[in-house]
């Protein structure tokens, strides 16, 4: 929701800009989804997982401090390498961790704790937009994905690779 007023009223840039704006973060996932299987080519997915945050709260930032529509793009596009890179290294990370038996309930765990929590930034965002600005709401967003990382990092710091458990044969 934020992107709007980003685009009309921090930017001045009209519908044009938000369509830029959404460009770039398109361009940026498909860059990062590119880029996870030459990334996890020599690392372990968990030591890589909490520094995939970093681009994306990286591109929020530059987002939220852009003093035109230029830098704006190119920040989200950022942002969406950070978005294209976090997303299949959850999966894989899962994928790796999860009996097979398992593996579709996670999932659904997950995708619903996802959803409950991006509809509550739905609506905080809008009222946060409506009382702070676009520029502040992105910044927090940067703040946050930063403090998703540093979680992260907390939480699999010295972990390594996750072995997928086994059933015994029937």
């Amino acid at each position: 929701m934020s992107e709007v007023f980003l685009a009309t009223r921090s930017l001045h840039s009209h519908a044009f800009g938000y369509g830029l704006l959404w460009g770039g973060a398109g361009v940026g996932l498909v860059i990062g989804s590119l880029l996870v299987g030459s990334l996890l080519d020599r690392r372990r997915p968990l030591a890589v997982y909490p520094f995939v945050f970093v681009p994306w709260a990286l591109g929020a930032l530059g987002a939220a401090l852009a003093p035109n529509l230029a830098t704006a793009v190119v920040a989200m596009v950022v942002c969406g390498i950070g978005n294209g890179l976090t997303f299949p290294l959850t999966v894989v990370i899962v994928q790796q961790a999860v009996a097979d038996r398992m593996r579709g309930r996670v999932f659904t765990v997950i995708i619903s704790i996802h959803n409950a929590i991006l509809g509550l930034a739905f609506v905080l965002g809008g009222w946060l937009t409506q009382d702070f600005g676009a520029r502040w709401v992105y910044g927090a967003a940067a703040a946050l994905l930063l403090a998703g990382g540093a979680t992260a990092y907390a939480l699999t710091a010295g972990h390594t690779e996750p072995s997928v458990a086994t059933e015994a044969p029937a």
